[in-house]
């Protein structure tokens, strides 16, 4: 008996009796085969929509100030930072406890003043800021002249300024130490401000970051956001104060030492700075400090150094008593 058979491109033929079982034999395998494609194909794409796509990048990270408080507060962030894979440089005056590799590498700085520890007494000085705030300012002068003096001048970092490395990204702490600006002149890319107190009043500008002192106090005062119409002006004009004192003098001593160590004289126009200062994390949080408005590129971070919490040892408690007690 002859039987017309149509295949699965639409041709038509004739085959016997004989040859029937053969071509359903065959038309199974081809509807088989599809089966299997269409589920590789489902599962492939399903596989590239799950994936996510990870670039780790070149990092300068410096903490320069030789405070152990202020490295403490950034120093889990170069640890994540390394877990997640990113080549790291990191200039500081203590040790992250990190071992050094192919990614990651310490350029240890000495402190060659001694006062790394106890800079800033905060029991004595924190009650009466509204008093100090001229010891406070010049205070801060002094140290700004003192750790670009001391940190450029070492020979871990005369070899950084010398390196021919290029990087991607620089997180530097902002405090008044915009000497170190000389590496975002030299490698011209952006930069990651890290604030370990709130947000300075000279550290606004560079963001666009709103501060308005009449409701706002600022990081050198004891005011709250209850202010009186004395508190205002008196909050008023001590930032204008600090911002004219930082551009006037403590701007002159960083451009020296800029000029100096990078030979740099371009690194301190305010639109260099402002250009440049992509991101900000500052060490602060509503819950404890004053909740402000902040621009998109200022982050608060407070917190970031507290680890994740670890087990409770187990103990018996009818071992112990009957061990010490009984």
């Amino acid at each position: 008996m002859i039987f017309k058979h149509t295949n699965e491109f639409g041709q038509r033929f004739t085959i016997d009796k004989d040859d029937k079982n053969l071509v359903a034999n065959r038309d199974l395998r081809v509807v088989e085969v599809n089966v299997i494609t269409m589920n590789l194909v489902f599962h492939l794409v399903l596989i590239l929509i799950s994936t996510c796509c990870c670039n780790c990048i070149k990092l300068l990270i410096l903490l320069t100030n030789p405070g152990r408080s202020h490295f403490y507060v950034f120093k889990p962030l170069v640890i994540e930072l390394n877990r997640r894979g990113h080549n790291i440089t990191m200039v500081a005056h203590f040790s992250s406890g990190l071992s050094e590799s192919n990614s990651y590498r310490e350029l240890i700085l000495k402190d060659e003043n001694k006062e790394a520890v106890h800079i800033f007494d905060l029991e004595k000085n924190m009650p009466n800021l509204n008093k100090n705030r001229k010891d406070l300012v010049l205070r801060i002068r002094e140290r700004s002249f003192i750790q670009c003096n001391s940190s450029l001048s070492q020979d871990v970092m005369r070899n950084l300024i010398a390196e021919k490395d290029q990087y991607d990204l620089i997180l530097l702490e902002y405090f008044s130490n915009d000497c170190f600006f000389g590496f975002i002149d030299k490698f011209r890319i952006p930069v990651v401000g890290l604030s370990t107190t709130s947000i300075l009043p000279w550290h606004n500008d560079r963001f666009g970051n709103i501060e308005n002192p009449s409701y706002i106090p600022n990081a050198f005062s004891n005011f709250n956001t209850k202010m009186n119409f004395w508190d205002r002006m008196s909050n008023l004009f001590f930032v204008e104060l600090y911002k004219y004192h930082y551009d006037t003098y403590i701007s002159k001593v960083n451009e020296y030492f800029a000029e100096k160590f990078f030979n740099s004289k371009i690194a301190f126009k305010k639109d260099f700075i402002t250009n440049y200062s992509s991101l900000m994390l500052v060490n602060t949080h509503y819950s404890l400090n004053i909740a402000r408005p902040l621009v998109p590129s200022v982050i608060e971070v407070g917190g970031i150094h507290i680890g994740m919490p670890e087990k409770l040892p187990k103990v018996c408690i009818y071992e112990y008593l009957v061990h010490n007690f009984l």
